[in-house]
């Protein structure tokens, strides 16, 4: 059985075969059918990051007044 990989995603077939990691970002990024499917989830994480922020059973410093909250918060690597 052969397969081949769809015209739209021949740009990103060949970055993952020997692309950087930013390449083969890149070239999901710029196909189309990708681009939504990744702005999908994108809202999606930048709504649970944001629900996490809002959340009054485990406060972040955001919704805190405390000066020392505030300057102990850091960011953090994904």
């Amino acid at each position: 059985m052969d397969r081949k990989v769809p015209e739209q995603l021949g740009s990103l077939a060949k970055m993952l075969i020997r692309g950087t990691y930013k390449q083969i970002a890149n070239a999901a990024w710029c196909s189309p059918i990708l681009k939504k499917e990744l702005q999908l989830l994108f809202l999606k994480e930048i709504d649970k990051e944001g629900t996490v922020v809002c959340s009054k059973k485990e406060p972040s410093c955001v919704r805190s007044p405390d000066k020392k909250k505030i300057l102990k918060f850091y960011f953090r690597e994904i």
